[in-house]
């Protein structure tokens, strides 16, 4: 399997959490976005792949932008969103 870029916004806990994990286990690259910076971190130490933690309120439209541009400056194309 070929390891893909993910992006996973609510990843700071609940389902989010639980997506990017599975994703990660599967060994892909998980970005993970969410409001709380804290909590992505929390997330991204427990995860076995390269995490990318981008704090985002996808509410602005400004900042979804500004987190795609994270995800692919760092990785290149997202080629899996949870959302």
């Amino acid at each position: 399997m070929t390891a893909r870029t993910c992006l996973v916004t609510g990843a700071g806990k609940g389902i989010g959490r639980a997506a990017a994990e599975a994703l990660s286990a599967r060994g892909h690259r998980v970005a993970l976005a969410a409001r709380n910076k804290a909590d992505l971190e929390e997330v991204a130490g427990t995860l076995d792949v390269q995490a990318l933690v981008v704090p985002t309120d996808v509410t602005e439209p400004d900042q979804v932008e500004a987190m795609f541009a994270a995800v692919e400056d760092a990785w290149g194309p997202v080629e899996v969103l949870v959302a």
